[in-house]
């Protein structure tokens, strides 16, 4: 991958507002400059992207109507990248 290429990341949530603000905001303190970040929320009712729209604008936000789970909820995430993560040379996944 050439240090210029854009990069996808996908956060998916649910309920979780403290610790992905702490993610969204560790990820927008990188040096890394050619990257989107797409948040997937599973239906959240705690507030996390009224709070993401607020402090993360630039963030790309899909709300789904409920939770779809883990892989369903990154497959939405992942069909809306433009970036790296779109190819399978690409895709990585971390749970905390």
């Amino acid at each position: 991958m050439s240090y210029d290429a854009l990069v996808s990341i996908v956060v998916l949530n649910y309920n979780g507002r403290d610790v992905l603000l702490k993610c969204l905001r560790s990820l927008y303190e990188s040096d890394y400059a050619r990257f989107e970040v797409i948040v997937v929320d599973n239906g959240s009712t705690d507030g996390s992207l009224e709070a993401v729209k607020r402090d993360f604008p630039e963030t790309i936000m899909i709300k789904n109507r409920r939770n779809l789970g883990y892989g369903a909820g990154n497959n939405v995430g992942i069909k809306a990248s433009r970036g790296f993560s779109r190819s399978s040379e690409g895709m990585f996944s971390l749970v905390e």
